[in-house]
């Protein structure tokens, strides 16, 4: 079915650049909106991780995929893909509510992503400059007896632009952030998200943390985090760090040093 899915695929009248990344997500059947993300079984991703780390390993398969569907937005980056089951998502109540009007962990946007976001509607004042001068972080808005990202929907916890949302916001539970002495760029998993403290220590969520690594570390992504650095947040207990990111990152972003 593998290889029937492959030659198909190249016959594609859509075809670009088939990569094992796209068709993990052809098998897994992952859609662009968040109600249709309903994931399949641990089992089966399993195994699908298993044959795209087969086959990346290989070196045939390097170039990330690349969206050519019309519903998804393609901003010079690929999709990350989100191990999270929507339906888990929708029944926590952890994620895109902040304590605090300026909370440093609201959703930042890089450049492309606000212009993109302002062009379908977003009202531009919700954007606030950064210090690296591209990148803005969304304004809050208060709800109840705390704020949420105006994108926001609390009534149905969904995203109303999820299938456009910033990297940021792909990354989660996924964080950039600096080492607690400030002189690295690390990569953590926040224990805050239920789904990632259950599952971290299985073998298909430690799959996917190579693949999040790989993801990161791409030529594309490490371009548009040293352009757009506030993306990389400060120390945070919560997250539980699993890699230093490659030192071309760290030097291509300004000294962490305070």
């Amino acid at each position: 079915p593998l290889k029937t899915q492959l030659s198909m695929n190249k016959n594609c009248p859509n075809y670009s650049i088939i990569t094992c990344t796209q068709l993990s997500r052809n098998l897994l059947g992952c859609a662009t909106t968040q109600s249709d993300c309903l994931g399949p079984t641990d089992q089966k991703r399993a195994y699908i991780f298993k044959f795209h780390y087969k086959m990346t390993s290989s070196k045939v398969h390097q170039i990330p995929y690349v969206p050519t569907d019309e519903k998804e937005t393609c901003m010079s980056r690929p999709k990350l893909y989100q191990i999270i089951p929507s339906e888990v998502c929708f029944s926590c109540d952890v994620c895109c509510r902040f304590l605090a009007s300026d909370s440093p962990l609201a959703p930042i946007f890089t450049e492309a992503e606000k212009r993109h976001a302002i062009s379908q509607g977003a009202d531009p004042t919700l954007f606030q400059p950064q210090t690296d001068g591209k990148s803005s972080q969304i304004k809050l808005k208060p709800y109840k007896d705390f704020y949420i990202c105006p994108f926001f929907e609390p009534e149905t916890n969904r995203c109303t632009i999820y299938a456009n949302r910033p990297l940021d916001c792909q990354l989660y539970p996924f964080a950039l952030m600096f080492s607690e002495d400030r002189t690295r760029i690390v990569l953590g998993v926040d224990m805050l998200c239920p789904f990632s403290e259950a599952h971290f220590e299985t073998e298909t969520f430690q799959h996917h943390l190579q693949y999040v690594i790989d993801y990161v570390e791409s030529e594309v992504v490490r371009e548009q985090l040293a352009a757009n650095w506030s993306l990389i947040g400060d120390y945070q207990e919560t997250v539980k760090v699993f890699r230093t990111l490659n030192q071309k990152l760290t030097h291509a972003t300004p000294s962490p040093n305070p």
